[in-house]
């Protein structure tokens, strides 16, 4: 309810500021908030889930890679939280320099399926790589899919289990 009766302006904020990075607006029509701007708040029954509705810690993870496209960046405003929790950022490039040739060549390979979190109401399923590089005239665009949670990337292939654990 707290999070509810707060100011319109924050919303305001995070749209000016999205529209300012040239962000792609989307929703997710099976999240459990399928508006451009989620309020995330701790809900009974989902206490212990680290998801938009529970209070544990996130692992690190991209958001939805389970998605054919992925958002490339989130805006976030915190207005209630821990303030012993942070964000981390890890450029893509700079995985893949700690990858070997091999490793990174597996993870190019699309025998990835990418799983959906306990906050969609229906679960979701993604094929394709962990590593997608695409070149747009000068720039060059590196995607990681990513989570630390095990379950939510998985492959029959044993070479594509292995890379996944490097």
């Amino acid at each position: 309810d707290r999070i509810a009766s707060k100011s319109r302006i924050s919303e305001g904020v995070i749209l000016g500021l999205g529209s300012l990075l040239n962000g792609k607006l989307q929703t997710h029509e099976k999240s459990h908030q399928d508006s451009l701007i989620h309020q995330v708040a701790p809900e009974k029954g989902h206490l212990g889930e680290a998801s938009g509705r529970g209070v544990k810690a996130f692992p690190f993870h991209i958001e939805n890679a389970f998605q054919e496209t992925p958002p490339d960046f989130l805006v976030l405003l915190c207005l209630e939280g821990d303030p012993n929790s942070s964000t981390a950022f890890i450029y893509a490039e700079d995985i893949l320099r700690e990858l070997d040739k091999e490793t990174r060549a597996l993870l190019r390979e699309p025998i990835y399926t990418f799983h959906s979190g306990s906050d969609f109401e229906e679960p979701e399923t993604y094929q394709g790589a962990v590593i997608t590089i695409e070149n747009k005239g000068r720039d060059r665009q590196v995607r990681v899919r990513f989570y630390e949670q095990e379950h939510r990337i998985t492959t029959e292939d044993p070479n594509g289990q292995d890379a996944l654990k490097k």
